[in-house]
């Protein structure tokens, strides 16, 4: 999953890193963006959301944004049997990675729409959750830094 999210920025030219949530990891230098990411089991619908969704993002503004994603809405749409092999956990670590990656560039760039295509369409199935081929990135650093700082009123 970390793997998945940090590719996927480094081929828009964003250098991501993955942390564990410790009690210091939210004091990060000026250039970093931190964005929570929680995998949860519990069902969207009881938060409101629509059954299939994937991953979501609560609580726009602030110094931090939370994305969650939906373990088991994954799973199924993944259609991953309830005996996994080991690579059905590679499947659904990569696709976990995908809707991180999916929800966290919803926190950074809030007003930015859905594509048609790739990362950022409406409804990522389990064809984009399990490509093999990485799906393109849906912005460039410069792009994402710039709409962060639009969102934030803050300049980095």
């Amino acid at each position: 999953m970390a793997r998945e999210v940090i590719q996927i920025f480094a081929d828009a030219g964003i250098a991501a890193e993955w942390t564990e949530l410790t009690r210091d990891a939210l004091a990060s230098p000026d250039d970093a963006i931190p964005v929570v990411v929680v995998l949860t089991t519990a069902r969207p619908e009881r938060w409101g959301l629509a059954p299939n969704t994937l991953g979501a993002v609560m609580g726009r503004g602030g110094p931090v944004r939370c994305v969650y994603v939906f373990h088991e809405e994954v799973v199924r749409t993944l259609q991953l049997p309830r005996r996994r092999s080991s690579g059905d956990f590679h499947s659904l670590g990569r696709a976990i990675g995908r809707v991180a990656a999916h929800e966290i560039v919803h926190a950074l760039t809030p007003d930015r729409p859905h594509s048609r295509v790739g990362l950022m369409k409406e409804e990522l199935d389990r064809q984009a959750l399990s490509a093999v081929d990485r799906p393109s990135p849906p912005l460039s650093g410069g792009e994402l830094m710039e709409a962060w700082s639009a969102s934030t009123g803050t300049r980095r």
